[in-house]
């Protein structure tokens, strides 16, 4: 009885020195991550059969409106002979080359010449043939900025919008006001570049 006994605490026993070295199976799950990102590409373009009017007098066939070549971030627009009263209306675009929306805003004219400038006005300014974002009168080139500051144009991924301008000097310009013959001989050329803020959609700072 008492070898039986020993032999039944014995065999207990192995049993549970065997189970203490047991462990649970056990895998190692790995997550390969790969991130890309995307692109914020904001290109002007000027189509073949844009609008661009130059008003009487004013030297059509050496104005133009056209792309920088070799830099899509550059607009170039010359207006030749312009005198007071005169107006001259152009048409460009802007192209979402980017992989996301991206918002457009602070248009601004950045003269090389400021003070003349204050009697150059932008009588219109629209997007996709829309409303006047510039009122009925107008603003002076130099308060561009200001009064579209609240303006802000969504573009969609491969989408474009038009933007249409009529800039005007002012009809009550005197000589001491803008020059004569800006451009030529000696006589430095009325200059300017437009610029403007493209940022990402979900950009809430700016």
């Amino acid at each position: 009885m008492k070898k039986t006994r020993f032999l039944v605490l014995s065999l207990a026993v192995a049993i549970m020195l065997m189970g203490a070295g047991y462990a649970y199976w056990t895998e190692t799950l790995t997550i390969s991550n790969t991130v890309t990102t995307g692109a914020l590409e904001l290109d002007f373009f000027v189509e073949e059969d844009h609008e661009f009017e130059v008003d009487t007098y004013m030297d059509s066939d050496d104005s133009f409106c056209q792309v920088k070549e070799g830099d899509n971030n550059v607009l170039e627009v010359r207006l030749a002979k312009m005198y007071p009263g005169a107006e001259a209306t152009f048409e460009f675009g802007l192209k979402n080359a980017g992989t996301m929306q991206a918002k457009v805003k602070n248009f601004d004219f950045h003269p090389d010449l400021p003070g003349e400038y204050e009697h150059f006005i932008v009588k219109y300014f629209a997007v996709d043939g829309g409303s006047n974002l510039v009122g009925e009168n107008g603003v002076k080139l130099s308060e561009l900025e200001n009064e579209l500051s609240d303006e802000v144009i969504s573009i969609d991924p491969d989408a474009s919008k038009i933007f249409k301008v009529i800039l005007e000097i002012d009809p009550e310009a005197g000589n001491n006001d803008v020059r004569e013959n800006a451009g030529e001989g000696n006589v430095p050329a009325f200059t300017f570049s437009l610029t403007a803020d493209g940022l990402q959609w979900n950009d809430e700072q700016n």
